[in-house]
Formats: C-alpha cells, structure tokens, sequence
C-alpha cells in the first residue's frame, strides 16, 4: 500500500528546548513566538512550558491555554512538595538507619532502602490515587477543549466571514 501526502512529512516538535536567560524561575519575559519548554526544575523534576499566545486567539483557545497553563502549575506544586518530604524523610531513614549500622550515611544497604522505599509507596497510595484522579480529569478537560478549538477552526474554515 503507497501512501501519498501532499506535503511532506515532518517529524519537528511544536516546542523548543531552550535555556532561561532570566536569572530566577517566574522572572518575566519576553512574549514568545512558539511553545517553549524549558530545563527540569530540580525538585519537582517538572518542566517550565512557556506557551505563545496566537494572534486572533479565540475565547475558546484561550480557555484551552490558560488550562494547560493552570494543570502544568498544578503538577508542579504537588510533585514538589511530594519531592521535598520524600528527600526529607529518606534524609532521615539514612541517618538513622546509618547509626543503627555503624556506617556512612550514603552506605546504608539497598535492602534497608528498599524498606523505606516501600513504606513511602504504602504511606502515600491514597495521594497518588487522588493525584493521579485529579490528572486524568485535568487530562481530559484539555483533550475536550483541544477537540472543541480544532472543531471551532473548521468551522470557521467551512463558515468564511463575508466582506463588503
């Protein structure tokens, strides 16, 4: 079977990688003129996304917009605070495991760890049963709203506006 296309194929992202030249995370910016994702912030292990706001942007698009933008702030916090108790709490498991041991704290054996470990996963179950609930729904909001704005643009296609 030969598949025609009548322009080519291209496997180019949407988005860029780019490194902040502001000094501190949330510095304002210049407007960007495409979606730019930026470096993993170091805790929360999340990347900045930078999205352009299109010329003539509709209602809808917007709403889809600040959707991305408000679900990837969402993320963020919760996987950094998450991120900081569990380094808190694994800090604490070396140290003490380490005492207990007689060894450097950076020595404490993977089958202690792997206790920890396993008590952190059983600890934490019903969070991560509520986030990941959570993102599903944020999920599919934005996949309805892609839906909506990709069906508001061929409408507008199949509707031209009429000058006089």
């Amino acid at each position: 079977m030969t598949i025609f296309l009548s322009r080519p194929l291209s496997f180019r992202a949407p988005w860029s990688l780019v490194r902040w030249t502001s000094g501190k995370r949330g510095d304002p910016v210049e407007p960007v003129t495409e979606d730019w994702t930026g470096p993993a912030d170091p805790i929360s292990n999340i990347r900045e996304l930078r999205l352009r706001v299109p010329p003539g942007e509709s209602a809808l698009e917007k709403r889809l917009r600040d959707t991305r933008e408000r679900t990837r702030e969402w993320h963020h916090r919760f996987w950094l605070k998450h991120n900081r108790s569990f380094l808190l709490a694994r800090k604490a498991f070396r140290s003490q495991k380490a005492r207990e041991l007689g060894v450097n704290a950076n020595q404490v054996p993977p089958d202690e760890m792997s206790q920890f470990y396993k008590l952190q996963l059983d600890g934490n179950r019903k969070t991560h049963m509520a986030y990941n609930n959570e993102w599903y729904r944020r999920n599919l909001e934005i996949l309805l709203l892609s839906l909506m704005v990709e069906m508001e643009k061929v409408k507008n296609w199949f509707v031209w506006p009429r000058r006089s």
